[in-house]
């Protein structure tokens, strides 16, 4: 899956066009059409994308990954009840290489209560999978429950051989006690900021820190450079309530609207 790590500029091309190879040698092959269908998820091509994970479904059906991607473009187009049947097909087929996903599905659909019951059901019998923990993290801190969800955070950094683009547990933990969640959203912020003058950091990454900041122009503003890098992060902002406040704006409801997104009620 294509993360806030990649340059979109460098890597959105390359992806389908080698996903087009890989058909145009044999059609026959369901991951050629399941990586074309992720790329064109990626690019905001829902009609397309979802046209190249049925045929990778025609031809496997017990693709999981097939079944988890067709959730995924289900659930960006606010297709909640499809979203959740596909990913329960896709953990029926294979609930190992993604633990996460049915958890991530109910985030994406706004059924945070039933998301963290998953996460923490699986994690009975996988207590080390740092996936899980970071799933949890992001239901709480979608529901509301930001000490929770700080809890959750530095365990993931704790259990995380790398901790990517984030600040470290114990900051995570010094912040907190100094000044609640919002001081460790400002901690993340400044981290980003500073590693993205040595890496690529996604705007949108950047956005949700000052969304959930409460800051208006800021977010806009770089939704709007993710926008013109087309980022594919844009594809959460509707189901994300971090962007909430922004409902009103016209920006942001044009930016839904040239992402190809439908407007949540």
């Amino acid at each position: 899956m294509f993360t806030g790590g990649l340059n979109p500029k460098e890597a959105l091309g390359p992806q389908e066009a080698a996903a087009r190879k890989a058909v145009e040698l044999d059609d026959s092959l369901p991951m050629g059409h399941l990586s074309l269908g992720a790329a064109l998820f990626f690019q905001w091509k829902w009609a397309a994308a979802d046209e190249e994970l049925a045929r990778a479904i025609e031809l496997d059906p017990t693709c999981a990954e097939a079944w988890h991607f067709r959730a995924k473009t289900r659930a960006a187009l606010g297709r909640s009840e499809e979203a959740i049947e596909f990913q329960k097909k896709a953990m029926e087929l294979d609930p190992f290489s993604r633990p996460f996903g049915l958890a991530y599905t109910y985030i994406d659909v706004r059924q945070y209560d039933a998301a963290i019951k998953d996460a923490r059901m699986r994690l009975e019998t996988q207590p080390k999978e740092v996936s899980l923990v970071w799933t949890l993290c992001e239901a709480y801190r979608r529901k509301g429950d930001l000490k929770e969800a700080a809890e959750e955070w530095e365990k993931g950094l704790l259990l995380s051989e790398e901790n990517g683009n984030s600040i470290s547990a114990a900051t995570v933990r010094r912040a907190y006690a100094r000044g609640g969640y919002r001081a460790v959203l400002l901690e993340q912020a400044k981290y980003l900021k500073e590693i993205s003058a040595t890496k690529y950091v996604s705007p949108v990454d950047m956005a949700l820190q000052y969304a959930q900041l409460g800051d208006k122009e800021k977010t806009l503003a770089l939704l709007e450079d993710a926008y013109r890098e087309r980022s594919p992060l844009l594809v959460w902002i509707e189901t994300d309530p971090a962007y909430d406040f922004l409902r009103s704006d016209e920006r942001f409801r044009s930016l839904i609207k040239r992402v190809g997104l439908p407007p949540i009620s």
